[in-house]
């Protein structure tokens, strides 16, 4: 069974501690015995007395992981579960021997404990029965993790002390009424071996995907149908759900809609990823249980049809949908939520608008992402251009301006890609290098190794330049000697020095900083962390040339493009200089080409937002 698929099931729904007594388990020949610790044995009893303390309305119920069965002639097989089954038949043994004095629950509640017996494990059934006038055995593992349950049981009541006949009282009404487990009965002709070994020997658990599935598809939503009616609306739903999953399984569209970085759905993984669509629907809170959005469809289907339901949630999908095949609002919702903007909040008022209101409300969460408290794009614009590198807000500037130079373009057919955008993990780079940085180490010699590139053509591949090698890079540099490329012997030698590990490395390194420089042209930019000398990049090109000159990270960049590489467009055009308005030299960064730059990024803010909506029709 491959993860995500569903197994084929008979029944779903929730059950009460109550609702299982009296039953009779079997615990198969494939499951190993026993195992709880006192740790996990603790914890449930923790869950379930903290849960009554803190929930007094009747109504609330607390919720333990799926029992996964199959019916048998005499029996439920115990396909998953028989840990938290086994150690629930603990603690009502346990209540019912301190508590009724010898009598059985069927005496106040009319039913009495489930059983549990075992396929292969001779006298299993005896031992559980009897735990609590048995001596620790030495010889039987599963007597011993079984014994030492029950004795964790003993103590954490420690009865009449701690726990009082009233109070274990209460505890037994809230562990039979309010406690409930989510009751899966697969088929009679399932293969259990094979769900047993999903569930358990997989360590995959059931998902809120998998479980909703199974309850969409339960016969008992299709009551007034007969045998082959119910078979054509089941695989109608089984099959539009397989086709939305396709949709989401393709990177453009699910990175569209979803980040890894909202603050509610962070550290969730989607392998089924319609589950995300279900979590969205129920507005699942971020601290929320593992089955809180299997729990609300539940609920949901009580006093709702299946067909209107699952009507609802593809009308919910095909929203996003038609979002995705809007450039407009694709580009725009997809930086909203890139940003961090709840994308239910933003489905919310989509419900409520004109095409035209929505439109308008984009524009103004859009500007909130720069400043919350002004919207006015004079002040906007006014902050753009005074924002310095390590305020949060430049990488949404410099988002949104890649976002919108592509969006302004009406006649491409070029759309930003979320997808690598997210996968690839950008960041803030500097335009004009950091020669000031210090360097040292692994660090400098890469450092040198890039220039010795550049200036060569050359790849250098050895830790150590041997003379041979010497010779040939020198004649490489001549070669390409020209007024973009002032290199003297002594700098180039001085160069392969640091490379080769010099011992006075970093000595030497100062001495040629400004020959550096000056070989290089640098103009020196003073306010070089404002945001005219900022573009986005990808972290590991950021990280392996941040401090490299502008002709090396421009050679970098336009290797990049040609290989095919992501580069948002406004980098592109960066290192291009596409956005200059001086031509005397193609090859180096000034303050006039930051200047071109930052006018670039106002000019592109200013039509987007002072247009009129009539525009965007």
């Amino acid at each position: 069974m491959k993860e995500g698929d569903v197994m084929n099931v008979n029944e779903i729904k929730l059950k009460t501690i109550y609702e299982l007594l009296g039953e009779k388990f079997i615990v198969p020949y494939y499951q190993r015995g026993y195992r709880w610790t006192k740790e996990q044995v603790e914890q449930l009893l923790k869950d379930i007395w903290e849960f009554s303390e803190k929930n007094k309305n009747e109504n609330e119920f607390y919720c333990l992981q799926p029992i996964v069965v199959k019916k048998t002639e005499e029996h439920w097989e115990l396909i998953d579960g028989q840990q938290r089954l086994t150690t629930i038949y603990l603690i009502l043994r346990f209540i019912e021997l301190k508590l009724l004095k010898g009598e059985t629950l069927r005496t106040d509640y009319g039913k009495d404990i489930f059983s549990i017996d075992y396929e292969v494990r001779e006298n299993s059934k005896e031992f559980l029965t009897k735990v609590a006038y048995k001596n620790q055995p030495d010889d039987n593992i599963d007597f011993y993790y079984i014994s030492e349950a029950y004795e964790n049981i003993s103590n954490f009541f420690d009865y009449p002390n701690k726990f009082n006949r009233s109070k274990l009282d209460d505890f037994l009404k809230i562990l039979l009424n309010r406690i409930k487990v989510i009751w899966y009965v697969v088929e009679e002709d399932a293969d259990a071996v094979e769900i047993f070994t999903r569930l358990n020997i997989g360590k995959i658990p059931l998902t809120n995907a998998e479980l909703i599935k199974a309850l969409f598809l339960n016969s008992s939503n299709f009551p007034n149908s007969d045998k082959e009616q119910m078979r054509l609306k089941q695989l109608q739903i089984a099959t539009e759900w397989d086709e939305i999953e396709y949709t989401l399984q393709k990177e453009e569209f699910w990175f569209f809609i979803f980040d890894e970085n909202n603050k509610i759905f962070s550290g969730r993984k989607y392998d089924t990823r319609i589950e995300y669509i279900f979590d969205l629907i129920k507005k699942r809170p971020k601290d929320a249980e593992d089955y809180f959005t299997f729990f609300k469809f539940y609920e949901e289907l009580k006093t709702k049809d299946i067909e209107t339901l699952w009507k609802e949630i593809k009308r919910f999908f095909y929203t996003l949908k038609g979002w995705y095949e809007d450039n407009e609002f694709y580009h725009l919702i997809g930086y909203l939520i890139a940003t961090g903007k709840e994308i239910t909040s933003i489905k919310d008022e989509y419900d409520k608008k004109t095409k035209s209101e929505f439109r308008e409300y984009l524009k103004k969460e859009i500007l909130k992402t720069i400043n919350k408290g002004n919207q006015d794009i004079d002040e906007i614009i006014r902050i753009i251009r005074e924002l310095e590198y390590g305020n949060k807000n430049v990488k949404n500037v410099l988002l949104l301006f890649n976002i919108l130079t592509l969006l302004s373009n009406k006649g491409a057919n070029i759309r930003f890609p979320f997808d690598r955008y997210k996968k690839e993990k950008w960041d803030i780079e500097h335009v004009f290098s950091q020669t000031d940085i210090e360097l040292k180490g692994k660090a400098l010699k890469e450092y040198v190794k890039l220039i010795l590139e550049f200036w060569t053509g050359e790849k250098i591949e050895t830790k150590q330049l041997d003379s041979n090698t010497v010779n040939e890079l020198e004649k490489k540099i001549e070669q390409r000697d020209s007024k973009e490329l002032r290199v003297s012997k002594e700098l180039f030698k001085n160069l392969v020095k640091i490379y080769n590990g010099y011992s006075n490395t970093n000595e030497l390194f100062d001495e040629t900083k400004e020959e550096l420089i000056k070989a290089f042209q640098e103009e020196k930019i003073e306010d070089r962390d404002n945001i005219s000398n900022l573009v986005l990049l990808d972290v590991g090109t950021n990280r392996a040339y941040k401090n490299a000159f502008f002709p090396i990270k421009r050679a970098i960049i336009l290797e990049k493009i040609k290989s095919g590489s992501f580069v948002p467009i406004g980098t592109q055009n960066v290192f291009l200089k596409a956005y200059s308005t001086r031509f005397d030299n193609i090859m180096f960064w000034t303050k006039y080409d930051a200047k071109d730059y930052l006018d670039a990024i106002i000019e592109t803010f200013n039509l987007f937002f002072n247009q009129s909506g009539d525009e965007n029709e």
